[in-house]
């Protein structure tokens, strides 16, 4: 009778890789991508493509422009155009952004229109969390927020398409 061998161990290569790419899928720090993809087995190729794929998506990300915040004032009525150029969110639409002042239980009406584009706002208040959007008013392509505010401070307004990468010329 044969004794099984106790020094040998399942060969799986890829089982601390893929443990090492779970704890490490999210991260934006570069150096952390490329000393993993550096590590990886050759016989892992899944992991190293997903991080290899991790690396553009930082790269891509870190390429776009900023989103430019303008003020804008109780009452104001401006033309403003989406283009390749401005800021993009997570999403991909390109979007412009303005802040202004409110206080609790003020009253606020947004409105935006465009007819190159379907339109859509976002509200976000001083805490950050994003409390109304809108893509539609009954028409095809305006957008519409009326809110009371909750809390006095300052609050951006995100002007935005519903589709990524349309660009045009809009009222809000």
């Amino acid at each position: 009778v044969e004794r099984p061998r106790t020094d040998v161990r399942p060969r799986d290569n890829c089982v601390q890789a893929r443990a090492d790419w779970a704890s490490i899928a999210n991260t934006t720090d570069l150096d952390v991508l490329r000393s993993f993809v550096r590590s990886v087995p050759a016989d892992c190729p899944v992991q190293r493509t997903q991080a290899e794929r991790r690396i553009a998506n930082v790269l891509a990300e870190a390429s776009r422009p900023p989103i430019q915040y303008s003020p804008i004032a109780f009452d104001q009525r401006l033309v403003g155009s989406l283009t390749n150029s401005d800021g993009r969110l997570t999403t991909d639409e390109y979007v412009d952004g303005y802040v202004f002042s409110g206080r609790r239980n003020q009253h606020v009406t947004i409105e935006m229109r465009s007819s190159a584009f379907d339109t859509y706002l976002i509200l976000i208040p001083p805490v950050g969390n994003q409390i109304d959007i809108d893509d539609t008013d009954g028409l095809a392509t305006n957008s519409r927020v009326e809110t009371t505010l909750q809390e006095d401070g300052e609050y951006v307004i995100l002007a935005t398409s519903f589709q990524p990468g349309e660009v045009g010329i809009y009222e809000l």
